[in-house]
């Protein structure tokens, strides 16, 4: 009897504990938000009605984390505290529902402050993710100027993706040429070989393998 008594205090103490951190996590008003994530956060959600921003402390920063309704979804964003956006996603399981789908995909580029990030969007107009790209340690060559019959950027992109584009890069520039996923070289491709054979020694051999190309970094 006192030792199950013992597990239902040490049970009940564990559980209060967590109760207090979840209440202990800061949830701010924008107000109180540093300037500068203040001016992100409200380009990232546009015009709509910005709830509180919680306050996420990291080993050596802290984050500032959104979650809202846009165009009938729910969306989580996250603001470093230097104002970096770090990341505009849509609600994992419609972004898989896209990616793991027959839908095609579109990526596209898009600059603030020099630093780049990839905006993926599906060919119906619905954004899927916006992330901040890590920059290379060497810097690419810088691509050639479009030619007369190449794509001309952003004259071309479908209605649906580019009225997406337009409203996510308010603020920035347009760098890449809109591609789909299967076409950029940045999105890893994944390649399936099979192998076959029979009549050896050991019996039928069948091998499987799957071949990942790395995405440009």
């Amino acid at each position: 009897m006192t030792r199950n008594l013992g597990f239902a205090v040490l049970l009940f103490t564990v559980w209060g504990q967590i109760s207090l951190a979840d209440e202990a996590l800061p949830k701010l008003d924008l107000a109180e938000c540093p300037e500068r994530v203040q001016e992100t956060i409200q380009r990232e959600l546009h015009d709509l009605k910005i709830p509180q921003v919680e306050q996420i402390a990291g080993k050596d920063s802290i984050t500032y984390r959104v979650v809202y309704k846009m165009d009938e979804m729910w969306y989580e964003t996250k603001v470093l505290e230097n104002g970096e956006l770090q990341s505009k996603l849509l609600e994992k399981k419609l972004r898989n529902k896209d990616w793991g789908g027959t839908a095609e995909v579109y990526w596209i580029e898009v600059t603030y402050d020099q630093q780049p990030y990839d905006l993926c969007v599906s060919v119906d107009g619905k954004l899927l993710s916006k992330r901040r790209r890590a920059k290379p340690e060497e810097e690419e060559a810088p691509a050639e100027e479009a030619g007369p019959g190449e794509i001309a950027l952003p004259q071309r992109m479908p209605d649906a993706i580019r009225e997406v584009v337009q409203r996510e890069s308010r603020g920035g520039e347009v760098t890449g040429v809109p591609l789909l996923a299967e076409d950029n070289p940045r999105v890893p491709h994944a390649r399936f070989r099979f192998e076959w054979s029979s009549g050896t020694k050991e019996g039928t051999k069948i091998n499987f393998k799957i071949d990942r190309t790395p995405a440009v970094k």
